[in-house]
């Protein structure tokens, strides 16, 4: 565990070394806090509104109005996930420092968990970021607890699984630019093929690839429900990302 810790807090210095980090959070920042104050604009404005706004007022609260608008909103976060893990292992290859850090008394799971984990701190920081939006309703009206919980729980492992397979494509190449642009490829992909149903008219296959879409598994998170299958499907998504990085390492050691 010390091993893997040491990676960890040498990969996280350097992310805050180098100006990627602050720039990540700078940008992230911005960009929550313009989601939530657009969807809390809209909020008071359907309570101010004459018909048909109080309409839909009656019909809608904080959390529907609010809560899960800016979660999903949240999900931009998941498309700066290609900056945090470009460089985890494609500088290494790149400056050949990959030689030394292999042939370390250190196995390759320590070397793959190690720069897991810093790259799921410096995600986690960005998440923090947001809590405070949840705080100041939270103080100020009276949401429901259960889809803030829940929600985040969604967003926090979807990103690790984004987190997983940025790190996967980080080993592949010591092109910082090339694992950047193939993680955000995969992150589209799994966005979008949730739309499958609106463009596939067999419905089989169609809900069939929409299962696969890590977004729509997120949904269900948002609505204040934890399932099993949402839950066993990302961690296998997880677990399967960091295997295929682990195979990678293994064999440019033996190389």
């Amino acid at each position: 565990m010390k091993k893997i810790l040491i990676i960890a807090w040498k990969d996280l210095r350097t992310y805050f070394v180098l100006p990627s980090a602050y720039v990540i959070c700078v940008i992230f920042i911005l960009f929550s806090g313009l989601f939530f104050y657009d969807n809390l604009s809209i909020f008071f404005l359907s309570k101010l509104q004459p018909l048909p706004w109080e309409e839909i007022a009656a019909q809608k609260d904080l959390n529907h109005m609010v809560v899960q608008p800016y979660l999903h909103s949240l999900s931009i976060l998941y498309l700066l996930i290609p900056v945090i893990t470009m460089r985890l292992f494609a500088e290494e290859n790149r400056l050949r420092t990959d030689e030394l850090l292999y042939s370390s008394p250190i196995s390759s799971y320590q070397i793959v968990a190690g720069k897991y984990i810093a790259a799921v701190i410096l995600f986690m920081v960005l998440l923090l970021f947001t809590v405070q939006h949840m705080l100041f309703l939270c103080i100020f009206g009276n949401p429901d607890i259960g889809p803030i919980i829940t929600g985040y729980l969604g967003l926090f492992l979807v990103g690790l699984a984004y987190l997983a397979i940025g790190l996967f494509c980080s080993a592949l190449t010591d092109n910082q630019i090339i694992a950047a642009i193939v993680t955000f490829g995969i992150i589209c992909f799994f966005w979008m093929v949730g739309l499958a149903p609106y463009i596939i008219s067999d419905i089989e296959i169609a809900n069939m690839l929409k299962y696969f879409s890590l977004q729509e598994h997120f949904h269900t998170f948002t609505k204040g429900l934890i399932d099993l299958k949402d839950i066993v499907y990302i961690l296998s998504f997880i677990f399967f990302s960091l295997f295929l990085t682990h195979q990678t390492i293994e064999s440019r050691r033996w190389k």
